[in-house]
């Protein structure tokens, strides 16, 4: 089922690795499932990079002018954990609503990891890898999200 799903994403390859990585995936017999499995995914993968960028920002070795951009990125990852929690609650309810709402949140979720990227162009630096490694994730994520529940509404 989530090979079907994959193949409307931009990235084939990327949604098939990222949905695979989670054991009820290959059981999941509905959209439902799957896009719980995939904002359980998203949730894990947002709550890590902020993690991630927190320790980087206090991280003494890390450049000044970095450490200071990537303190503010905090808060726009931290809302990146928080669009998916929220997404996750309201595809329980199942109401055309709700998963409009979560339609919405999954959007949304990008918006703090965007916002960090300009963040970083403007002050002329680089984004270090491994944050770009991760954004690549949250953005996967969205995106399967956004595919899935766009699915369900169209079920409804």
């Amino acid at each position: 089922m989530y090979c079907q799903v994959c193949q409307q994403t931009f990235d084939y390859a990327g949604c098939v690795e990222a949905l695979s990585s989670d054991s009820r995936t290959n059981d999941a017999t509905n959209l439902t499932t799957l896009v719980t499995i995939c904002l359980d995914l998203a949730l894990a993968n947002a709550t890590d990079i902020v993690g991630f960028v927190k320790q980087m920002a206090e991280d003494p070795s890390t450049n000044p002018d970095l450490k200071s951009v990537l303190s503010d990125c905090v808060f726009g990852y931290q809302d990146t954990v928080g669009s998916f929690r929220s997404a996750g609650h309201k595809v329980r309810s199942k109401s055309e609503v709700q998963l409009r709402v979560a339609l919405y949140e999954v959007a949304a979720a990008i918006d703090g990891p965007e916002s960090c990227r300009l963040e970083l162009a403007d002050h002329n630096l680089s984004e270090p890898p491994e944050i770009f490694k991760r954004y690549g994730y949250i953005r996967l994520f969205s995106i399967i999200g956004d595919v899935l529940l766009e699915l369900m509404l169209h079920m409804n």
